[in-house]
């Protein structure tokens, strides 16, 4: 993700016109890694489109739609990327069985809510800022995966990790000083109360722990 990255911030900063041969080795550099790295050509595209209201919005539609056929769509992914890894996603029997993770969706959903209010104008921004609420957008199309399969987060998160740059720039377009810094607080208790309300189990790699059954 990291050389994903990289490859992302020199298209974005970069001004020759070797930006796009640079950008294309470091992301198929990343994918002898990890495959999944090859979505790196999704924000490409959307930098390339420039019309991050559009992508933004497009998300009130393709969130609930991917809600109804997820599961159709990830094994489409699976069997397009002929790993037979990734062609088992879909059929796992998390999707049936387990505790789907809704307070985690409720949150994302929350955070793109917040970009929706002044969604207008956004394309005066600078880049990184039009290309994070691009990226944010996919990432709230696409968070049906999750329930899908949990090993899915990774797709996830590749977008989702923009929401680093999305969610301040949006809430800083919110302009009244009293209702910015009244979301932010509300927005910290939520991210801090659920850590502490519901702690998530961890041990050190020399204890050793129960995993989920999945993992048998």
């Amino acid at each position: 993700m990291g050389i994903m990255l990289w490859g992302i911030i020199l298209w974005l900063e970069e001004q020759s016109k070797m930006r796009l041969l640079l950008t294309t080795l470091m992301i198929l550099a990343a994918s002898t890694i990890h495959k999944s790295s090859l979505v790196g050509f999704l924000p490409l595209i959307a930098a390339w489109i420039n019309r991050p209201k559009l992508i933004f919005l497009s998300a009130i539609i393709g969130c609930p739609l991917l809600f109804l056929f997820g599961q159709s769509a990830a094994q489409f992914l699976g069997e397009l990327s002929q790993v037979e890894d990734y062609m088992s996603y879909g059929m796992s029997s998390f999707y049936d069985t387990a505790e789907k993770p809704t307070s985690f969706i409720y949150l994302m959903l929350l955070f793109y809510g917040v970009g929706l209010i002044r969604i207008k104008g956004i394309e005066r921004e600078n880049d990184f800022v039009k290309l994070s609420f691009a990226l944010f957008a996919i990432a709230i199309s696409i968070i049906s995966f999750i329930q899908v399969d949990p090993s899915l987060l990774r797709l996830i998160a590749y977008f989702s990790l923009w929401g680093v740059i999305y969610l301040p720039n949006a809430i800083d377009r919110l302009g009244e000083r009293t209702i910015k810094a009244v979301l932010c607080a509300m927005i910290l208790i939520v991210i801090v109360g659920r850590s502490v309300l519901s702690p998530p189990v961890y041990k050190f790699y020399w204890e050793q722990m129960q995993l989920h059954e999945r993992y048998g």
